[in-house]
């Protein structure tokens, strides 16, 4: 390992190594390979390396117990470009015919140039207004269609013949914030993408990196995070799905009234508390609270609990026909 970190004519990078991107340091010399990530190293002779070979825009290099797979970073942002050039850096130091002034590192070097370059033609205020503003408008509307699909798949989740009471979800939920955005930011790179084509990678990449000079130092800092946004399309998806998967114990967890009576599930109907009909006391009508509310539906039992159907939200029906049907209920159970 110190052999390999100390010689001057080998090349080095960091790196993104696997499927998450773990955070490593390439350093490759005459000797061999070794990949540093924090207080740990792993060095190996370049008789122990089987293969190097690009796959997927990735460098893989396969050892004699495992393979490494990474991306070169630059300025903390990987360069899927780079894989190629570096690994014919790599079959030279592998092969003993490495110099500096070799074709296989003037590659490398004029490639980092040229993205440089390319970024440079791209790097103008039309498309960071443009994802900006995208963005924006994207993840506002989204918060509303998401708000509307919880609600409405809490209420088609009441089974046929029964009613359900829970609480409604707005725009303005913590949840449906996160995944509107999360998808917003999904969406605009898959536009960006779209509309630009490769240029939409160069510049999402130069801004990411802190290349851009326009505008102050606020919104450098905000388009930079704009930038590693539209670049992490699979943390984006999964953060939607996560946030997706945060509203189940909304729609798990109601109340649902049928004949049999009133059941509070929470999550999961072994732990359920249930109330018979034998054991109403009151079905009334709840005359609304204020102008914004709406008439409701409250059922009280002989131990003190009650429901009601205003302030929340009821599937499966009407108010009415829930008024109705439940005096039936509770009227046949008395009998």
């Amino acid at each position: 390992m110190l052999e390999i970190a100390s010689d001057r004519a080998g090349a080095r990078t960091d790196a993104a190594l696997g499927v998450f991107g773990k955070p490593v340091h390439v350093v490759a010399g005459t000797r061999g390979i070794a990949f540093t990530h924090g207080r740990e190293a792993e060095a190996y002779s370049w008789d122990e390396v089987r293969s190097i070979d690009v796959r997927r825009r990735s460098v893989r290099i396969a050892v004699a117990d495992r393979s490494y797979v990474f991306r070169l970073v630059i300025d903390d942002v990987v360069e899927p470009t780079l894989s190629t050039v570096f690994a014919s850096i790599l079959e030279e130091l592998r092969a003993h015919k490495f110099s500096r002034n070799g074709t296989a590192w003037h590659e490398y070097q004029n490639a980092i140039e040229r993205i440089e370059g390319e970024f440079a033609d791209e790097d103008d205020r039309v498309p960071q207004l443009a994802a900006a503003g995208l963005l924006v408008a994207i993840g506002a509307m989204s918060t509303v269609v998401v708000a509307a699909m919880v609600n409405a798949a809490a209420a088609r989740a009441v089974p046929a013949g029964a009613f359900s009471i829970g609480d409604r979800i707005g725009a303005t939920d913590p949840r449906a914030i996160v995944a509107a955005f999360a998808f917003s930011s999904l969406m605009t790179s898959y536009v960006f993408r779209f509309a630009l084509g490769r240029q939409s990678l160069i510049w999402a990449r130069g801004v990411a990196r802190g290349w851009h000079r326009s505008g102050s130092r606020a919104w450098h800092i905000v388009i930079r995070q704009l930038g590693r946004s539209l670049l992490a399309t699979s943390s984006s998806a999964a953060i939607v799905l996560l946030a997706l998967l945060a509203f189940w114990p909304n729609i798990a967890t109601t109340v649902l009234i049928d004949a049999a009576g009133v059941r509070n599930e929470v999550l999961l109907p072994f732990i359920s508390v249930d109330e018979s009909w034998r054991n109403a006391v009151e079905v009334s009508r709840v005359d609304p609270a204020s102008p914004d509310d709406h008439a409701g539906v409250r059922i009280r039992f002989a131990d003190g609990r009650e429901i009601a159907t205003n302030a929340h939200m009821l599937g499966g029906g009407s108010e009415g026909q829930l008024f109705e049907l439940a005096k039936t209920w509770w009227k046949q159970a008395a009998r």
